[in-house]
């Protein structure tokens, strides 16, 4: 394989994965998609750009695979765990207060980008949580993803046990049940859980609609973007960002991965931090 594609034979390859499906993947960072490109390459033992396009052409497996990798489908149950302790005690406590007061029946979340679904679960593990520790609210989340492959698993709900090893205890005791699926040890998530998630095909860069399914302008009491900000380019990111907040209502909490929070909300005074340097924001 070469010595590192130059950018044109990364526009290459990248067109034909676009017109294979449908996704703009010219949102994304140049670097990872060359890096993710260059290993798949490396896979097929393709010695040049042109020898893996004559691949994908013929191989709609391959296809497949490359597809995959650009789409980053990194994700665990309860990941960044500091971001979920004061999801699950500060935040939850005071959105729960706050809508009951105003008289709302139902906290609805939305999880942009969910690939495999872990993200989805997991918040929908500690908003039931929140609802048996805070009276009549009940929740429902709607997640979304540009793929169907990954939100087939996500409907599923079944993992392999180290998607949860970061869990915490109570969560996966109350939650998870045991499973044995062809000779290995799993798990799925409870069905009273996987009840109150909607699973759906939905662009959060591109798409018409806001968001997924009815939701629109000012929906949602909960937003958790954390697999996908990172991967976009500056533009991409912003403009995400935006149309995000346009799903908010006053008090929605809002919820970033690490790695781009303090970069990304700069110019976003309406994200007011809940505690210290910890992702979590309310939408003033």
């Amino acid at each position: 394989m070469e010595d590192g594609l130059a950018s044109i034979d990364v526009e290459r390859v990248l067109r034909r994965a676009e017109a294979a499906s449908a996704i703009d993947f010219s949102l994304y960072r140049p670097s990872t998609m060359q890096r993710r490109i260059e290993l798949r390459m490396a896979m097929c033992e393709a010695i040049d750009v042109g020898e893996y396009l004559a691949r994908l052409d013929a191989d709609p497996l391959e296809m497949a695979a490359l597809l995959d990798a650009l789409l980053i489908k990194t994700t665990w149950m309860y990941r960044e765990p500091k971001t979920w302790e004061i999801l699950r005690g500060l935040a939850l406590r005071e959105l729960f207060a706050a809508r009951a007061v105003e008289g709302a029946k139902m906290i609805r979340a939305w999880v942009p980008a969910c690939s495999t679904g872990e993200e989805a679960q997991t918040l929908a593990m500690c908003l039931d949580e929140a609802r048996i520790a805070h009276g009549d609210l009940d929740f429902q989340i709607f997640a979304s993803d540009v793929a169907e492959g990954p939100l087939a698993i996500a409907r599923e709900g079944i993992y392999p046990l180290t998607a949860c090893n970061a869990l915490p205890d109570d969560l996966r005791a109350r939650y998870l049940e045991p499973l044995v699926r062809d000779g290995s040890r799993s798990v799925r998530v409870a069905e009273n859980l996987r009840a109150r998630i909607s699973f759906e095909m939905h662009d959060a860069v591109r798409s018409a609609r806001l968001a997924p399914i009815d939701a629109g302008v000012a929906s949602f009491d909960l937003v958790s973007c954390r697999n996908l900000l990172v991967y976009l380019r500056p533009a991409a990111q912003e403009e995400l960002l935006r149309r995000i907040l346009k799903t908010c209502s006053q008090g929605t909490v809002v919820i970033l991965g690490d790695s781009e929070a303090l970069r990304v909300v700069t110019s976003h005074a309406e994200l007011v931090p809940i505690q210290g340097k910890i992702p979590l924001f309310r939408y003033a």
